[in-house]
């Protein structure tokens, strides 16, 4: 399993790491370390996760009907009547 390091770190047991670096261990050394230095490492995902739902393009005025915004003289003309 692939982690990444939190803080500087070295002992009997592993190391010299430094925070941020990126290490390859089994799962007894990782509980091992764990147990020795809680929070000292942070699993890496393997895959990217996956969107929970399906994304929809923002549409702009244009591609809705071509109409451009209202302006003041506009929204004047309609208040008034």
């Amino acid at each position: 399993m692939r982690y990444t390091v939190q803080m500087d770190y070295v002992s009997g047991i592993g190391g010299p790491w430094d925070k941020g670096d990126k290490i390859e261990l089994d799962d007894a050394n990782a509980q091992a370390l764990e147990r020795d230095c809680p929070g000292l490492l942070v699993k890496l995902r393997t895959q990217p996760k996956k969107q929970d739902r399906q994304l929809r393009r923002k549409t702009t005025r244009q591609e809705r009907g071509g109409q451009s915004p209202i302006t003041r003289e506009d929204f004047k003309a309609v208040k008034n009547g």
